[in-house]
């Protein structure tokens, strides 16, 4: 599970616990909705896995005004903000988010912080607090340790910390330079552009939930984390083989046996160009689509493009993932469409 949703799986969850209740209830209660039944306050005091998750989860919510954080035992609510955002949902609030200014400098150093703190598991998502100062250092910020660096290195941490991006595990002098990312981070490095009009995203994009899916979109956020910290040629062609993988999935995800002319051997799960053509073919009765076909077969050759270029290394990367995108989410439009002609659900 993907922080983003588990943190919305949280705030529905106190909603649903604080329903028709006066003053708040515990973290217990809000883990019975989510489907926890066996809560105790030593679970929260052990500080590991799904009692953990939760409160960082609610601590994210506190810091964005959504929620009351009162501690453990009681008191925890939604706050009249929280009540209005959610009819709608947290992702009403992503536009907000992608409209964070950021630099490209910081944009990579928090796609690296989320991927060195984001602890997943299949029920909950976490993030703990890891060292800023090394990530710094990997992105080439500082190249000998001086007053004047150290200066720099505080100035940029605390420059995201007042954008939301970032969360220090301790604020008292001499303590190690800990901090995680935040909801919002989460959001920015790893979810779909929400805005209207996304002339400053890196890779912009925008979908609905399909069933079958799941897993793509969740490969689909780590390849967006990827392509924000990719900075070395190895970097870069790892997201072309990524590219080439999830593309692959995808069409694993739709393509039937019975989409095989008979007498003719099935394509390989590699060989998603050819499964391409005949998923095609099977959705629309062999002749339709001739301008979809074309467009799926470029966005698909876009996805398979190298990424290693020594002139446009990044740029090709960028290609190689908005192309990857554009399948995908043309993909999963042929079948949302294709379940409402055959009347599924």
């Amino acid at each position: 599970m993907r922080y983003a949703t588990w943190v919305a799986a949280v705030f529905h969850a106190l909603e649903r616990a604080t329903a028709g209740v006066h003053g708040g209830v515990s973290l217990a209660a809000v883990g019975q909705e989510i489907g926890v039944n066996s809560l105790t306050y030593d679970d929260f005091v052990k500080r590991e896995g799904l009692p953990r998750a939760l409160m960082t989860a609610m601590e994210d919510l506190q810091e964005i005004g959504l929620v009351e954080f009162a501690n453990v035992s009681h008191g925890n609510k939604l706050t009249p903000e929280g009540r209005d955002v959610a009819p709608a949902g947290l992702t009403s609030l992503w536009p907000d988010v992608a409209g964070i200014r950021v630099t490209e400098v910081e944009r990579a150093f928090v796609a690296r912080i989320y991927e060195a703190s984001a602890i997943t598991d299949e029920r909950w998502a976490d993030l703990t607090f890891v060292d800023a100062d090394s990530i710094y250092r990997d992105l080439g910020l500082e190249a000998a340790e001086s007053y004047a660096t150290t200066i720099a290195r505080m100035t940029f941490l605390s420059d995201l910390e007042r954008k939301g991006l970032v969360k220090p595990e301790s604020r008292a002098m001499g303590s190690p330079n800990h901090y995680r990312p935040t909801y919002a981070a989460a959001v920015l490095v790893a979810e779909p552009d929400a805005r209207d009009r996304a002339l400053e995203a890196g890779l912009i994009d925008w979908s609905v939930p399909t069933p079958g899916f799941e897993e793509i979109e969740e490969r689909l956020a780590e390849l967006k984390v990827r392509l924000a910290d990719a900075r070395s040629e190895d970097d870069l062609s790892d997201i072309g083989r990524r590219c080439r993988d999830i593309a692959a999935d995808a069409m694993d995800v739709v393509f039937r046996s019975d989409m095989v002319p008979a007498g003719q051997q099935a394509p390989s799960r590699q060989d998603a160009k050819d499964r391409l053509d005949l998923y095609l073919r099977a959705r629309s009765d062999g002749g339709a689509f001739k301008e979809l076909r074309v467009f799926l077969r470029a966005a698909l050759s876009l996805a398979h493009a190298r990424t290693h270029s020594a002139r446009t290394g990044q740029a090709a990367a960028v290609v190689a993932a908005q192309g990857l995108l554009s399948f995908v989410r043309a993909v999963q439009a042929i079948e949302r469409s294709a379940s409402l002609r055959d009347g599924r659900d």
